[in-house]
């Protein structure tokens, strides 16, 4: 997954398909696995929009301020 925006908001159509469940140290290899991250926080909710299937949204809460990182598909090569 390649990131780079965050957004202020996201798609109207983007639904929750669930929050982060554990957080990887950035030192350890990143498992294969859905909703582990080693940059997120437990419990950051995830959205997805149907209309964009490469993409997904990670809720992030800063400075009181609600924002939302991107996070898309990488390409295989």
């Amino acid at each position: 997954m390649r990131t780079a925006d965050v957004l202020l908001e996201i798609p109207s159509k983007a639904e929750i398909i669930g929050s982060i469940l554990e957080k990887v140290s950035q030192n350890k290899p990143m498992v294969n696995e859905n909703f582990y991250s080693n940059c997120l926080p437990v419990g950051s909710a995830i959205y997805y929009d149907k209309d964009a299937p490469d993409i997904i949204y990670a809720k992030i809460d800063s400075d009181g301020t609600t924002k939302y990182s991107v996070y898309e598909k990488a390409i295989d090569n």
